[in-house]
């Protein structure tokens, strides 16, 4: 499918404004011609007299357009927050906060929402910073929160939750805090934090060169890259999209892999009770957008494509000859790093040699913290500087995996099957006890493949052509491979827990819908309904055997704080993979040709030079046997 260019978006944006203002049921039916062979969900928002917002957009049953009024829709949290609360009486009736609102010393941020009787209560939180112009500033602003409870229609503080006394009190924590800031920022030479110096300029130069240039070719969106081609996408929602991924694999030709690969969500519950991306060779990608108000705007550089030695690929070594042969891996890695309030996370595509994908998330950026009175501590946080403690808290995010192994479009011979590595009973089978196997168990419906990661059976899912095979008569798959993964380990009643029902389980599997797109609906955070997205979904139970389906794999970290988290967190990765498990009838990277670094003083070896083809190493090898 096309992607939507700035011009032709804008000109859509103009017309579909157009129909909505009208709002009228004859106005829709213009919308297919214009919209073509494109996918377009627009949505508009104009509060009346009797509903708080309206939608356009796609009816989920019949796939036709038209009107649906989405009554407990409002505006989005962060953008009416810019309407600030404090010419409320009961703000001004503070003068710890009055001060505040006439200096630079505090920041406004807000958070979860909830909606009861079809009105908004927002909780926000407004956060002390020192008013400075150097590193200080970035570091403290998410420090000493300071919260308020408001009411959507009027904008106005129903309670104040945080008393006078608090109040002076988190100024005088904060104050605390800011001399431990000082000490630490103001190092110059000797002893930092824990031992470790100020600065480190005793870092030699590193440098990442392609004298020839990226071996990658871009044409518009669509990259190819070895024997990989995808092309990439970009949603305001998901981020960066992966389309059409697929891999050249010589006279079998273009073999599909996947349709569509996205990032979908992310929830991050706190379990505390009280309140230079890349380097080398870089191709970047603009995004464009639809803003809320039907206008264009434009992301500029904000997907990075590039190139990454990655060490050893393969190596072996005949300890009786000598005979050494060794290839070093290279990826390419298509990403994108956004900020989410106090956190920074990279989401990151990376395509190998040998065929597998993986599918990477980094996490940064400044710990929420709260305020900690003289002697205090909280068992369900950590101290990490005087006056401060960051809670124990979770990172979870969703990965939609509309997959297509070995499927042209439209065809849907795909299945799912669970393997899970188990021991064999002892007995005269197993005499010495020390037999094991891989068991496969088909998933055949949607509610039999609600599943969740095993340690202990090591297991994974494997999706399979059931129409195609390998040279041993197997079917072609692709094997998700989880990472480190946990549950959320709040209590079932936990309230996150109902708009955010999905996290219950790390694997669902869906028969594919074109709507179907976010696990927690199309409006997470104000829907006022339980279970919606994929628990409604799944709850029809469809057959998902030999379907075109949709896997959506939850993944998640449980970060308990460090001082070494403090003031700002080093990068934690967490993700999983895509592996290739009889797709090919060998192993991809064995035909990949030898490297030498030009600056090495190391000669290259006689048979190294010479092995440049598949049936060159596969001879080698054998002759060396």
């Amino acid at each position: 499918m096309p992607r939507l260019g700035r011009r032709r978006r804008e000109e859509l944006a103009v017309a579909v404004m157009a129909i909505a203002s009208r709002m009228a049921e004859d106005a829709f039916e213009s919308l297919d011609s214009l919209l073509g062979n494109h996918t377009c969900r627009p949505l508009l928002l104009g509060p009346d007299n009797d509903m708080a917002g309206r939608a356009l957009g796609e009816d989920d049953d019949d796939q036709t357009w038209g009107r649906r009024s989405l009554v407990w829709l409002f505006p989005t949290i962060y953008d009416i927050c810019k309407l600030s609360p404090r010419t409320s009486p009961r703000w001004w009736a503070s003068s710890m906060l009055k001060r505040l609102s006439e200096s630079r010393d505090a920041v406004r941020q807000c958070c979860n929402d909830l909606v009861v009787n079809n009105m908004q209560i927002r909780r926000q939180v407004d956060r002390w910073r020192r008013a400075a112009d150097d590193m200080r500033e970035r570091f403290e602003h998410a420090s000493h929160a300071l919260d308020d409870v408001v009411q959507q229609r009027d904008n106005a503080i129903r309670r104040l939750e945080s008393a006078e006394a608090d109040l002076r009190v988190t100024r005088s924590q904060a104050e605390t805090t800011w001399r431990f800031y000082d000490e630490v920022l103001d190092a110059d030479d000797g002893v930092a934090c824990g031992g470790i110096a100020g600065d480190k300029d005793l870092t030699t130069q590193f440098e990442r060169i392609q004298p020839e240039g990226p071996s990658f070719r871009v044409d518009r969106y669509a990259v190819e890259w070895q024997k990989w081609s995808f092309r990439i996408g970009f949603t305001p929602k998901e981020g960066l999209v992966l389309h059409t991924v697929a891999y050249d694999d010589g006279d079998r030709g273009r073999r599909s892999i996947a349709h569509r690969l996205s990032f979908v969500e992310m929830v991050v519950p706190y379990g505390d009770p009280n309140g230079c991306d890349c380097l080398g060779f870089i191709k970047y990608f603009d995004a464009h957008f639809t803003n809320y108000v039907g206008g264009v705007e434009t992301i500029e550089n904000c997907v990075c494509l590039h190139e990454e030695d990655f060490g050893v690929l393969w190596k072996h070594q005949d300890w009786r000859t000598g005979w050494s042969e060794v290839r070093r891996s290279r990826r390419l890695s298509a990403s994108f790093f956004c900020t989410l309030a106090n956190y920074e996370y990279g989401f990151f595509w990376h395509f190998y040699q040998d065929g597998h994908i993986e599918a990477q998330v980094k996490l940064t950026g400044i710990l929420s913290v709260g305020s900690l009175r003289d002697g205090e501590s909280r068992p369900h946080g950590t101290v990490i500087a005087p006056g401060l403690y960051a809670p124990v808290h979770q990172h979870f995010f969703v990965a939609r995996l509309d997959m297509a192994v070995d499927s042209k479009p439209g065809e849907g011979h795909n299945q799912v099957v669970e393997v899970n590595v188990r021991s064999d009973e002892p007995g005269p089978a197993n005499p010495h006890e020390n037999a094991f196997r891989a068991e496969e168990t088909i998933l055949r419906t949607e509610m039999q493949a609600k599943r969740d990661c095993n340690l202990l059976t090591g297991r994974h899912w494997i999706i399979r052509n059931t129409r195609t095979v390998n040279r041993t008569g197997r079917p072609t798959g692709y094997r998700l491979q989880p990472g480190s993964n946990c549950l959320p380990l709040a209590l079932p009643g936990a309230k996150f827990l109902r708009r955010a029902a999905f996290l219950k389980h790390n694997l669902w599997v869906t028969q594919y819908r074109h709507h179907e797109l976010f696990p927690g609906g199309d409006f997470p955070n104000q829907n006022p309904r339980i279970g919606e997205g994929l628990p409604t979904w799944v709850a029809r139970n469809a057959r998902i055997d030999n379907h075109n389906v949709v896997l959506w794999y939850v993944f998640g970290i449980i970060h308990v704080p460090r001082l070494e988290d403090w003031p700002v967190m080093p990068v934690e990765m967490i993700g999983f993979s895509l592996m290739p498990h009889g797709f090919f009838d060998c192993s991809p990277a064995i035909d990949v040709p030898p490297s030498q670094p030009a600056e090495s003083t190391t000669p290259p070896s006689p048979s190294s030079v010479e092995l440049h083809g598949k049936s060159d190493v596969i001879a080698a090898i054998r002759s060396k046997l």
